[in-house]
């Protein structure tokens, strides 16, 4: 995986706060969550509501 380079501070700190809220933070298991990702918690709770 190559690594970005910014042309300013903002781009970086731009880049870095979308993959964490958006890419990591979605992907990563939480232990409150049973160790589901969030995504993966709400598909639960979707499908046990609608069930």
């Amino acid at each position: 995986m190559p690594l970005n380079e910014y042309g300013t501070f903002e781009d970086a700190y731009e880049y870095i706060w979308h993959f964490i809220e958006k890419v990591y933070s979605k992907k990563r298991l939480h232990s409150a969550l049973d160790y589901m990702s969030p995504d993966q918690f709400e598909l639960e709770v979707v499908l046990n509501t609608v069930a």
